[in-house]
């Protein structure tokens, strides 16, 4: 009988340890490094973007072409404004290279003349004769070799779309390299930034300047990353499997790749069940126990991340999907009305010609905070992006929702905010232009969203600074006007 228990305890323990494996290695392949990638691009494209957009607009000033078209005789004037775009955003370096002279403007002057036979001026050429706009790459800064910069590069053209040069601005990417560093100590995952090309651009480990075929192990799959959106692949590798999630970030022209492999010690299990069966079988339990809380705590940390907007700490329209359908259920259950508020902040872009996206950014936060003191515990209040807010209200009707709007309209009004800008013009109290309507019954999202945009469109040509909703019952309150006449 003992034997047969012991083989009994043995059998199951042993089934107990590879299930638990295979549960493990499924969480990871998919859904922890799903995630992880995912909030990586997000970390990635947040550091890089601003660079990018504050680039292009650059490229675009006029300055440039009838500077250049002028023969280029005052350099200090270059200097000069190369140096007040990287006083003004806090960028390490501001170049520009002119394709007439070749030049290599920067702060301090002119630096160099750029050379096809030099190898370290060859992204010059290559964005001449690129037909995209821009590229972001990771180089060592003319200026200071000793300085790796991520630089974004764009093409200037004059009026006539002929190229007259790149323009663009270079950040220091070591708070970037240690955000990865901090991802892959805390989950032991490996971390690559990569080009279309396959270059490995950027990597906390020895595989910055490699390819990825030289990675160990991608070799056979590295057309199907490269090419893909998304990639989610498992293989035999070393003692164990390796897991690879990569996610391109088309905005930037980069692939981020995420590489885990799993532990190899697990296997060291097995003799401890067969020495001793009951102590193996607890360790066992509590191993799995601790591993399964380990892993669905980091599955929420990083769902949290996905589903929530940094700047504001609302939610984001990756959570909408899953929660509109839930309320919807319960509406439908309980016999109640869905409303749906759709806010603008108005004349968003003003203020941050004005007094700079710094405060663009805190009066976004402001009306955040004041729309979510005002949400009952059932709301629901989405950053739905740039400037606009997206509020869900359980149990309102059309004319409720349109009450509680009006209400937190002139609560803002009344609440100007209080943020310091380097210009002299006052910052005027925000105001909201307000779009209004209500779920029907077996109509999608979309279509429910739709609604919700054509009222907050015909607030902002009626004038802004209102509440707008097309349902005809629609009552009119306070400056709310359901069909404004006059455009914006």
């Amino acid at each position: 009988m003992g034997v047969l228990l012991l083989c009994g305890f043995g059998a199951s323990s042993t089934f107990s340890y590879f299930s638990a494996r295979g549960i493990l290695d499924r969480q990871l392949a998919n859904t922890t490094l799903p995630l992880t990638a995912q909030a990586l691009s997000g970390e990635v494209e947040q550091y890089l973007t601003p660079q990018a957009l504050l680039s292009s607009s650059m490229a675009r000033n006029t300055f440039l072409e009838s500077w250049v078209a002028a023969g280029e005789r005052d350099q200090s004037a270059m200097v000069g404004y190369l140096r007040n775009i990287q006083a003004e955003h806090g960028a390490t370096t501001a170049f520009f290279v002119s394709d007439r002279t070749g030049r290599y403007y920067h702060l301090d002057g002119v630096i160099k003349s750029v050379s096809p036979s030099d190898p370290n001026d060859s992204w010059f050429y290559r964005v001449q004769a690129s037909a995209d706009p821009f590229e972001v790459n990771i180089d060592r800064d003319t200026a200071d070799p000793n300085r790796v910069t991520a630089f974004t590069n764009f093409r200037v053209l004059d009026q006539a779309g002929g190229f007259i040069g790149s323009i663009g601005l270079g950040i220091d990417v070591r708070e970037l390299a240690r955000e990865l560093n901090r991802y892959q100590d805390r989950y032991g995952a490996r971390v690559l930034l990569v080009t279309h090309a396959g270059q490995v651009v950027l990597s906390p480990g020895a595989d910055s300047g490699a390819t990825l075929k030289e990675v160990s192990g991608l070799a056979p799959y590295v057309s199907q990353i490269l090419n893909q959106p998304t990639t989610s692949l498992q293989f035999p590798h070393g003692e164990g499997q390796l897991f690879v999630n990569s996610r391109q970030i088309p905005e930037l022209g980069w692939v981020i790749v995420v590489l885990q492999q799993n532990d190899p010690s697990k296997s060291a299990l097995l003799p401890i069940l067969a020495q001793n069966l009951l102590i193996a079988l607890a360790v066992s339990a509590v191993v799995l126990l601790l591993a399964n809380a380990t892993v669905g705590n980091y599955q929420r940390r990083l769902q949290q991340l996905a589903i929530t907007d940094k700047l504001t700490g609302l939610l984001n329209r990756t959570a909408l999907d899953t929660l509109f359908a839930r309320l919807v259920k319960d509406a439908l259950r309980r016999q109640e009305p869905l409303a749906v508020i759709l806010f603008d902040i108005d004349f968003f872009k003003l203020l941050n010609d004005s007094h700079g996206h710094a405060v663009g950014d805190q009066m976004i936060q402001h009306v955040a905070a004041v729309l979510q003191r005002s949400t009952r515990g059932s709301d629901l209040l989405f950053r739905w992006g740039g400037e606009e807010f997206l509020l869900l209200l359980p149990g309102c009707s059309a004319s409720q929702a349109m009450e509680r709007c009006e209400s937190q309209r002139q609560i803002l009004r009344s609440q100007p905010l209080a943020a310091s800008s380097s210009s002299a013009e006052p910052i005027a109290p925000p105001t909201l232009s307000c779009g209004v309507t209500t779920y029907q019954h077996g109509e999608t999202l979309k279509e429910l969203l739709l609604r919700a945009d054509q009222a907050l469109y015909t607030a902002k040509r009626g004038g802004r600074d209102r509440v707008v909703c097309l349902e005809a019952e629609a009552p009119l309150l306070g400056r709310i006007d359901p069909k404004p006449s006059t455009p914006a």
